[in-house]
């Protein structure tokens, strides 16, 4: 597995060192998931919201929670 460099402020550091239980590698590996996640999130509704409207209906979805909730009596 390659290594990397990460830089950090130098009172995070000393906390860190603190702290001998904490697995760095595993905490960075998962900051770095994370990070990748929602910038592919970012992107997918970047996407999603560029598309064209398949649709130009406009759905009163209010009114119909009402309807179903007057239809079973809730």
């Amino acid at each position: 597995m390659p290594k990397i460099n990460i830089y950090v402020p130098d009172d995070l550091l000393d906390e860190l060192r603190q702290h001998e239980d904490l697995q760095l590698s595993a905490i960075a590996q998962d900051a770095f998931r994370a990070a990748l996640t929602s910038h592919h999130n970012r992107a997918w509704v970047a996407r999603a919201s560029s598309r064209r409207p398949r649709t130009h209906q406009v759905i009163d979805t209010a009114a119909l929670l009402d309807d179903v909730r007057d239809e079973f009596g809730e």
